[in-house]
């Protein structure tokens, strides 16, 4: 598809206590897209990142893996996946 990019703005949580919460730290994996939850800092930005989501990409699974915990160690999905290797169909 080609013509102009399009921006959509994710709503992010605060930041006061230091911890970069972001909704933009996924996993795309296969036809199911895995987006961080951060209930204990606000439910309601939650609902609204998972209604962007399920409208932006209608034809993926959209899951919310609760991310409260791995964001205490300054990360989130996309970072705690990101040395997973790849699996190398090809290899006998």
């Amino acid at each position: 598809r080609t013509g102009p990019m399009k921006v959509h703005r994710v709503p992010m949580p605060s930041h006061n206590d230091g911890k970069w919460r972001t909704y933009t730290n996924v996993i795309f994996a296969n036809d199911t897209l895995l987006i961080p939850s951060y209930p204990d800092v606000s439910p309601e930005l939650d609902r609204k990142a998972l209604e962007l989501y399920s409208k932006l990409l209608p034809d993926r699974r959209i899951v919310q893996i609760e991310a409260s915990s791995i964001i205490q160690k300054n990360g989130s999905l996309h970072c705690i996946s990101i040395q997973v290797p790849k699996l190398d169909t090809n290899s006998k």
